[in-house]
C-alpha cells in the first residue's frame, strides 16, 4: 500500500482555535484548554495539538509559558497588519450541481451566508448542471461575472473537472473550491476528511466482526470517493488484513438494473463471504438496501450496509442507515471566511499560496450496520 500523505489535522485544529479566539469564545489573556482536553476533544495525539498551538504562536495569537500553559495574547500584544485591508463589496458566486434530494448545498449556502453577514458581500447561487441537452456542465462567463458584480467564486466542481476548465479565471478573482479538488489545479479548498471517514466506517464494521467487507461506488473517479476507499483500505491495513481486489465494485451508474446482478454475484460468489457493504454515498446505499430486501437478504443479519454523507435525512432515518456525517454548514462557514480573507488581501486565483482545509466527520450509527 502506498504511504498516505499527511492530512494536516493540526492545521484544522489551529483554525478551530483561531475561530474561537476571533469569536471571543476564548477571551484575550485567557488560558487555552489543556493539551489533554484538546487531545480528547479532537481525538488526536499530543504532538498534533502542539503543532496546532505552534501555528498560533507563529501568528502571534497565542503565548506559551513554561508550567503555566498557553494563553491568548492580550489585544495590545497582537501583531498589527502592515497593510490595511482592502474594502470588500460585491457578490460571491456559489457554483454547484443542483441536487434537490441532498441538503448539502443548502447547508453550505447557510454557512456562507452566516460568514458574510454584516459585510458588503452577498451570496448568489449558480446552477452548473448541463442545460438544453448540453453534454458538459456550465460555468459562468466573464461577461456574466462582470455584469453581476461578482467578486469571488466558490465552486463545487463536477466529477471529471480538469484544471483547463477554470484556466480562464486565473488572475481575475479569488476562487475557493469546496468538497473536492480539481486535478492539476492549485487552489484554495475547503473539504471534509474523507480518508478519516472511510476509515472510521470500515473500522466500525471490523469491530462488529465483519471480515468480508466490500466497497461499492457509482463514481469511482471523483477524489472524494477515492479518499473514502483509501480510508477503507487503511482500516484493513491497520488490522493486518489484506484488501481483496474482488471486494471493490464500481459502476458509473446507480441504476438498480445495472447494480443488481453485480451485487448479487458479489454476495454469492466472493471469497471470503461478503457480510458488509461500504457504499460511497447515501443515495447508492438506499438503492442497495432496497435491492437486498427484494433479493431476500436480511439487513443487517445477512448483510450490513453503510452510506456516506448523511445528507438525505428523511431517507437515512427511514432506512435506519448508518452513515458518515459531513459538516457542510461548517464547510460553508470556512469557505466564506477564507474567501473574505482573500478579498481583503486582494488575492487572486492562481496568484496566492493555496490552503487546504479539511474538517472532521462523524460516524452516525443506525441499525443497518447492526
Amino acid at each position: 500500500m502506498k504511504k498516505l500523505p499527511p492530512l494536516r489535522r493540526y492545521q484544522t485544529i489551529a483554525e478551530d482555535l483561531k475561530l474561537a479566539i476571533i469569536g471571543a469564545e476564548i477571551q484575550f489573556g485567557q488560558r487555552l484548554p489543556s493539551e489533554r482536553q484538546l487531545m480528547t476533544k479532537y481525538g488526536v495525539h499530543r504532538n498534533t495539538i502542539r503543532q496546532a498551538i505552534a501555528l498560533l504562536e507563529n501568528e502571534g495569537l497565542v503565548q506559551t509559558e513554561l508550567k503555566r500553559g498557553s494563553y491568548v495574547a492580550l489585544k495590545s500584544e497582537l501583531p498589527q497588519s502592515t497593510t490595511p485591508d482592502l474594502p470588500v463589496s460585491g457578490r460571491v458566486l456559489l457554483i454547484n450541481p443542483w441536487n434537490s434530494a441532498s441538503t448539502a448545498m443548502t447547508q453550505i449556502a447557510n454557512g456562507l451566508t452566516e460568514s458574510v453577514k454584516g459585510t458588503g458581500v452577498s451570496i448568489l447561487r449558480f446552477n452548473s448542471n448541463p442545460t438544453n441537452g448540453m453534454p458538459n456542465y456550465v460555468l459562468p462567463s466573464l461577461e456574466m461575472i462582470e455584469k453581476d458584480e461578482v467578486c469571488g467564486l466558490i465552486l463545487w466542481a463536477h466529477s471529471g473537472s480538469v484544471a483547463e476548465d477554470l484556466s480562464y479565471l486565473k488572475g481575475k478573482l479569488p476562487v475557493v473550491l469546496i468538497d473536492r479538488r480539481v486535478p492539476g489545479l492549485e487552489s484554495d479548498v475547503v473539504r471534509t476528511n474523507d480518508i478519516a471517514g472511510g476509515k472510521m466506517v470500515t473500522e466500525h464494521l471490523l469491530d462488529k466482526g465483519h471480515r468480508g467487507i466490500a466497497f461499492i461506488s457509482d463514481d469511482p473517479f471523483v477524489e472524494t470517493v477515492r479518499n473514502r476507499w483509501w480510508g477503507y483500505a487503511l482500516a484493513h491495513h491497520d488490522r493486518g488484513l489484506e484488501v481483496n481486489d474482488s471486494m471493490f465494485v464500481s459502476c458509473m451508474s446507480a441504476n438498480k438494473s445495472v447494480f443488481e446482478p453485480i451485487v448479487s454475484a458479489l454476495l454469492s460468489n466472493t471469497t471470503p463471504k461478503v457480510t458488509a457493504l461500504v457504499c460511497s454515498n447515501d443515495s447508492l446505499a438506499s438503492t442497495i438496501l432496497t435491492m437486498l430486501r427484494r433479493l431476500g437478504y436480511r439487513v443487517p443479519l445477512d448483510v450490513a450496509v453503510t452510506g456516506y454523507g448523511d445528507l438525505l435525512p428523511n431517507m437515512t432515518e427511514a432506512l435506519e442507515l448508518t452513515s458518515v456525517r459531513q459538516p457542510f454548514v461548517d464547510v460553508g462557514v470556512r469557505a466564506g471566511e477564507l474567501m473574505m480573507r482573500r478579498l481583503s488581501e486582494g488575492g487572486l486565483f492562481g496568484h496566492n499560496e493555496s490552503e487546504d482545509i479539511q474538517l472532521p466527520v462523524d460516524l452516525i450509527i443506525r441499525s443497518s450496520s447492526g
